[in-house]
């Protein structure tokens, strides 16, 4: 299992949100790189990048300081927020970036998608579903899909999808426990590598987590919090990243 600590960027910041709303917003680091640095430090290899201010625009804000913390680091880097064509994921994946995350272009620019899976590994693109209820929402999380979260699965099937992060939007940010019922029935249907993210509140949501066959698990809030040590995680539970 993979352990991705989170580092979302908000105005060249390191923040997190609640509930993925914008103006709730909690800063835990000016500096993105160092904070990268500290979770390599502490045994990551690998993060989970979102530019917030990509997601919200529709277009790659950050990339020169998601380049440079894949450029300075060891760290296995996935990034996403705004990744909404063909060329923008091309730029990022030409700077090293290891794994693209698309979400609102599944939705709404299906033949830029599948010039990214023809072109690029599968395994170079993962599939971002955040879902309030069963509904997967869009553009920062601030607009419905017209797909439910079953028919989701199933074009990402389709297409060929072999990645997928999926969020409970309504836990995220809140410390209240990951949805094992959804990541439950996830897992059931979708049979590549699945990465669940949202409500990670301690090492014992991660081991259940695990349980599941869940291949990784994304934490942000409790890492910055400090309820989860990071270096004490990847011993206790013998995870490697």
């Amino acid at each position: 299992m993979r352990i991705f600590p989170a580092i979302d960027i908000k105005d060249g910041r390191c923040v997190r949100l609640t509930q993925g709303r914008f103006d709730e917003v909690t800063v835990y680091s000016k500096d993105p790189l160092k904070q990268a640095f500290y979770w390599e430090s502490e045994g990551a290899n690998c993060l989970h990048v979102v530019d917030l201010d990509g997601a919200k625009k529709g277009l790659v804000v950050n990339f020169e300081l998601i380049a440079e913390i894949k450029r300075r680091t060891n760290l296995y880097v996935q990034c996403g927020g705004g990744i909404r064509d063909f060329e923008t994921a091309k730029k990022l994946i030409d700077a090293g970036i290891d794994c693209i995350v698309i979400g609102s272009a599944f939705f709404t620019r299906t033949d830029e998608v599948n010039r990214m899976l023809e072109e690029f590994s599968a395994e170079k693109i993962a599939l971002s579903l955040d879902f309030e209820g069963e509904t997967p929402k869009i553009s920062g999380w601030l607009e419905k899909t017209p797909l439910d979260l079953e028919s989701s699965l199933k074009l990402a099937k389709e297409m060929g999808i072999r990645r997928l992060i999926f969020t409970d939007i309504s836990r995220d940010g809140m410390l209240s426990g990951p949805n094992l019922d959804i990541a439950k029935k996830i897992r059931d249907k979708f049979e590549g590598f699945l990465i669940a993210s949202g409500g990670i509140r301690c090492e014992e949501d991660v081991l259940m987590v695990k349980k599941l066959g869940i291949d990784g698990v994304i934490i942000g809030k409790a890492l910055y919090n400090g309820n989860v040590n990071l270096k004490e995680l990847l011993r206790k539970v013998n995870l490697k990243g």
